[in-house]
């Protein structure tokens, strides 16, 4: 009686442990992640969910992929996402080469490989008998007997006409992919998306998919069985996604430039405006005109951002040429008829003439130049002197051209 009381206990003492561990609050993703190739998410509140769920939890992708089969990870335009690529008797099993992409076709529950390795068949189905239960040897045995069918005969004289099978059914046609049939009695092969039919009509080739740079006009990245076009830096895809065009940086903006951006073919080169100098880093720095032959002043230099000015001291002032000082007071005295120079490199003041006109004698009056006299003229043939300047003119038969100096025929017309 005892011995009974102990042994309840005991079975009682098992079950509440059986009962304990069975409520762990361990998460299942704390075991072997869950089986996931990637994150591995319990359910919220998975110690109360746990019980009415068979895994307490899910696999979670990250940007780019998608979940296959449950727990493993493959990116979104997989081969294996994609039924073209393996039979209907054929399953598709990531391989993980090819950069992730890799695949191969396994055939599936009641399948079997075909003799020549091209596609599967299905597996030949054995029957057996119930168990029959017998004793042997003074021990019982279960023993289990193979049915073959008996064969059939009929006439043998005459046979049964029996339709041929379509080449489909037979061997897949000998084709390594896929049989299609054309009539009730012939058919074509065809290869899966990423291959091509080779030239025995029956087996498939890998397809590159980068063969002849994948119609692209300058990068190709093979993605299998896809392929990527891509540029160098400096161009950009058109709208055919195959053809690369230059990208205009100083129009889109992306250019770095501080004051001007030309264009040029896959890149772009910034220039200044006058007045600076290119730098490192496409800076533009004002140029200092002064310091260099004090930018042409007569006097005072004065540098300005892009540019420079003269000055002149007081008693002088500016003349048109924006660099010389002329002083006023000893022009307004000294009497010149036309013009009066003073630079300040020369101490006295000196008359010029308009054109046209020369000096007399006295460096301060002007007078009439005979340019045809004097043979500062350009006529071709007669001159003829005229008051500040001199007329051109031609013998019989001739005429002025368009410039008033040469003289050319007449033409006559009839």
């Amino acid at each position: 009686m005892q011995a009974g009381r102990l042994l309840n206990v005991l079975i009682l003492a098992t079950f509440a442990i059986l009962e304990t561990c069975g409520r762990t609050t361990q998460s299942p993703c704390d075991i072997n992640n869950g089986q996931c190739s990637d994150k591995c998410v319990p359910y919220q509140n998975y110690q109360i969910r746990y019980d009415n769920l068979p895994s307490g939890y899910y696999c979670a992708c990250p940007r780019g992929k998608a979940l296959f089969r449950g727990t493993l990870c493959l990116p979104r335009n997989h081969p294996c996402f994609n039924y073209r690529y393996c039979m209907s008797n054929e399953k598709c099993v990531p391989t993980g080469s090819r950069d992730g992409y890799g695949y191969r076709c396994d055939c599936k529950k009641g399948y079997i490989p075909r003799e020549n390795g091209r596609g599967c068949r299905p597996a030949p189905v054995r029957r057996t008998t119930p168990a029959q239960t017998t004793v042997v040897g003074g021990q019982r045995r279960t023993l289990r007997t193979r049915i073959t069918p008996a064969p059939v005969f009929t006439n043998l004289t005459t046979p049964a006409p029996t339709a041929a099978p379509h080449p489909c059914d037979v061997n897949n046609g000998d084709c390594e992919h896929r049989c299609r049939r054309t009539s009730s009695t012939t058919r074509v092969c065809e290869c899966r998306l990423g291959y091509r039919l080779l030239g025995d009509g029956l087996s498939c080739e890998e397809v590159d998919p980068c063969e002849n740079n994948g119609g692209c006009s300058d990068v190709c990245i093979a993605n299998w069985p896809n392929r990527t076009c891509s540029c160098r830096i400096g161009y950009k895809l058109g709208s055919d996604q195959k053809t690369c065009i230059d990208v205009d940086e100083c129009w889109e903006g992306t250019a770095r430039c501080e004051q001007d951006c030309i264009n040029e073919q896959g890149s772009y080169r910034c220039a200044c405006q006058r007045g600076y100098s290119l730098k490192q880093g496409n800076r533009c720095e004002d140029i200092d005109e002064c310091r260099i032959n004090n930018g042409g002043c007569s006097d005072s230099c004065y540098n300005t951002p892009g540019s420079y000015k003269c000055h002149c001291p007081p008693g002088f002032y500016l003349l048109s040429d924006g660099k010389n000082c002329e002083q006023k007071w000893k022009c307004s005295r000294y009497g010149c008829e036309h013009n009066c120079q003073h630079p300040i490199i020369q101490f006295e003041p000196y008359c010029t003439c308009n054109t046209g006109y020369m000096l007399t004698q006295d460096q301060k009056h002007c007078t009439d130049m005979d340019e045809c006299r004097l043979g500062f003229h350009k006529c071709s043939h007669s001159c003829q002197n005229t008051v500040g300047g001199y007329q051109c003119s031609c013998p019989a038969g001739m005429k002025l051209a368009a410039d008033q100096r040469t003289c050319e025929c007449k033409v006559y017309t009839s």
